[in-house]
């Protein structure tokens, strides 16, 4: 099985692709754009999923979820992203969005929990109980892991 991965953030949108052992098997990028409709962003991102899809060679049935990492505060329960500063919308239903365009189970998680989770698996923190991943990009961002587990705070 294959994984499709979103970073959905206020200057790009980047999709790809990886294998159940964290190989990078292709990966595209467009711009964000903000300040459009947040369905045109949506059907960015799902196009760059379709794009990634046909360049991998991997049959749609082959993949076994698609993951978005937000730049802000989500809801995980209701599949919305409620609020980023960097970006113009709020309080969407990405997973529900996604998964009208996609036909592909969707799961979201704020970026930088994202980027902490991926070192964690295969990266720089590779098997570490406890990590504090610190992102900079058109915002700033923290991923925190305690004793392996995403630590929510105040507005997980």
């Amino acid at each position: 099985m294959y994984y499709l991965g979103i970073d959905f953030g206020g200057t790009n949108i980047t999709a790809g692709i990886v294998s159940e052992e964290g190989k990078l098997l292709v990966k595209h990028s467009t711009p964000t754009i903000n300040g459009r409709p947040y369905s045109d962003i949506i059907d960015d991102m799902a196009e760059l999923c379709r794009k990634c899809i046909e360049d991998s060679g991997c049959a749609l049935n082959e993949i076994a979820s698609v993951g978005v990492g937000l730049p802000g505060s989500i809801d995980r329960e209701k599949g919305l992203f409620k609020y980023a500063n960097n970006i113009e919308f709020s309080d969407v239903n990405i997973v529900k969005e996604l998964n009208e365009r996609l036909s592909l189970p969707v799961y979201i998680e704020n970026d930088a929990n994202c980027a902490a989770i991926g070192e964690n698996a295969c990266g720089a923190a590779f098997g570490d109980k406890n990590v504090i991943y610190i992102t900079l990009g058109t915002g700033v961002g923290a991923g925190i892991l305690i004793d392996g587990k995403v630590f929510d705070g105040a507005f997980g």
